[in-house]
């Protein structure tokens, strides 16, 4: 009894290890490539969520349960047999649910009408988190962008004052020059 569940192990085991044998696909850093995304590809994406999987989920529920409360109940049969006096009964009950089916009815298109909205709310939620990561990414970007530039400049600059970088007979340019009431020299 117990060889069954052996095999059956050692198979899933052996599986396992094949399925982590296989390359899933591994990018190298040559093959990485950037994809700009959209503003509006963004938020379009919203709709897979989980947040939005879990709502539309919770409004197929709720349209369910309008069938359910729609349908009629089932019908119920039973056959009873007595030993001793040799009698067979037979029995049919079939509910009515004519006094609260209508309320059950209305409950559930309410509650069809309530997973509605809290999936709008849902993708209203996930669509502003959307837009709020955007715009946090383009920022961080402007700022490393910026950052760039300053680096950038502040080389140049600094390749520009070695002192390598000037022969020797040849001034400075004229921004760097000092000039004013404190060196005695006024620009021409």
């Amino acid at each position: 009894m117990e060889q069954p569940a052996l095999r059956g192990s050692a198979v899933l085991g052996a599986g396992l290890c094949l399925l982590l044998l296989i390359p899933l696909g591994a990018v190298t850093a040559s093959e990485e490539t950037v994809r700009t995304v959209t503003l509006e590809e963004a938020v379009a994406s919203a709709d897979r969520a989980p947040e939005m999987i879990a709502a539309h989920a919770g409004e197929q529920a709720a349209e369910a349960g309008v069938r359910v409360a729609r349908a009629f109940p089932d019908a119920e049969i039973s056959l009873t047999t007595n030993s001793i006096n040799a009698r067979e009964a037979l029995s049919v009950l079939l509910p009515l649910p004519w006094p609260a089916r209508g309320r059950r009815i209305e409950v559930a298109t309410s509650n069809v009408l309530a997973a509605g909205r809290t999936r709008d709310a849902a993708r209203a939620s996930a669509r502003q988190a959307l837009r709020a990561a955007w715009f946090t990414l383009a920022a961080a970007e402007d700022r490393a962008q910026a950052v760039a530039d300053r680096r950038s400049r502040a080389e140049r600059s600094k390749s520009a004052r070695t002192p390598s970088s000037r022969s020797p007979g040849r001034r400075a340019p004229r921004s760097t020059r000092r000039c004013g009431p404190l060196s005695g020299r006024w620009p021409r």
